[in-house]
């Protein structure tokens, strides 16, 4: 293990107990050492909050990170990230009709027991199910991974027309809730949310892992992978259901968090400087979840009243990133 790695680890560390430590209510080391050690200490319930607000950010960073990486190694396309395939939009678009149509029918979706960020992460989820769905019908079509791109593109497009239209005819009440779920945030995430994301993720990562050597071969192109005895149908079908779920699991639960799946890919290679999917695809994980914690906690700025839209936060620190490592010459695909 490199002494990048290991910093990498440290830093990662850090960053996740400075999460716990700092909140809008402002708690000495010692006060949250001691709610952390009582059970039944009245602010329990906080510290179990920013622990869980700090688990979901480093399980989202680190799928969405993940995602990334397969998907320019899909498409051998440096500006390819997790919403390429149209999953995030097939979210946005479950959570626009239950947020946008149901405002002036609120009260059927609260007797149902369905009001609230549940009925929000199960409208996104299954939004993104359904376009995972109507892509995956679709392969059987598509004959090379420039068509599935394009498709994904276009699929994105629709829902963000239909999506406009259900803004346009929407009350303001409801459109401003769909506009603070598009920020992204990572603060309603419960415990259930958060073992189903640690599920995905595990599952998601040991497929990828198995299919490293196939990775390595693809980025000469699926022709030269299929010669060197890749089974590229099943890779393109395997590598589609994965990256869907766990892009779909992680907008469903934490909104459609921007550029971390772009950025963290370049970050990596920049840093290590190329490398096979063996070494990336822990890296990834590594950096994807130790970033998605940095923005999370430049977006509270510790000690002030003052709360930044994430996506706004990720895509500041983002996009610098993967512009210092071009303007230093580094590879990043």
């Amino acid at each position: 293990m490199s002494w990048k790695v290991i910093l990498g680890l440290g830093i990662l560390f850090l960053l996740f107990v400075l999460e716990v430590f700092f909140g809008s209510v402002h708690l000495s080391a010692s006060e949250v050492m001691r709610i952390l050690g009582d059970q039944e200490h009245a602010l329990r319930p906080l510290m179990d909050s920013r622990i869980l607000r700090a688990s979901a950010a480093g399980l989202a960073g680190a799928s969405l990170g993940l995602c990334g990486l397969v998907m320019q190694t899909f498409f051998r396309n440096p500006l390819a990230g997790p919403s390429v395939l149209g999953i995030s939009s097939g979210a946005s678009l479950g959570v626009s009709l239950l947020v946008l149509i149901s405002g002036g029918l609120g009260f059927v979706w609260q007797q149902w027991g369905l009001a609230g960020p549940f009925a929000i992460a199960l409208a996104a989820f299954l939004g993104a199910l359904l376009i995972l769905a109507i892509l995956l019908l679709s392969t059987a079509h598509l004959r090379s991974n420039t068509s599935i791109l394009i498709f994904g593109l276009m699929m994105g497009y629709i829902t963000s027309a239909i999506v406009s239209v259900l803004q346009e005819q929407s009350s303001k009440e409801s459109l401003r809730s769909f506009v603070l779920w598009g920020m992204g945030d990572f603060s309603d995430t419960t415990q259930l949310q958060c073992i189903v994301l640690a599920s995905i993720l595990a599952v998601g990562t040991l497929l990828i892992f198995w299919k490293r050597r196939d990775l390595d071969a693809w980025l000469f192109g699926a022709d030269d992978a299929q010669s060197m005895g890749v089974k590229v149908n099943q890779l393109r079908w395997l590598l589609i259901v994965v990256v869907g779920l766990m892009a779909g699991s992680v907008t469903a639960f934490c909104g459609p968090i921007a550029f971390i799946g772009l950025s963290v890919p370049h970050l990596v290679r920049g840093v290590f400087q190329g490398g096979k999917h063996e070494d990336l695809i822990l890296k990834t994980l590594l950096f994807g979840a130790a970033l998605a914690l940095l923005c999370d906690l430049v977006s509270r700025l510790p000690g002030l009243d003052l709360s930044l839209p994430l996506n706004a936060v990720t895509s500041a620190i983002g996009a610098p990133v993967v512009i210092w490592i071009i303007l230093k010459g580094r590879r990043v695909f």
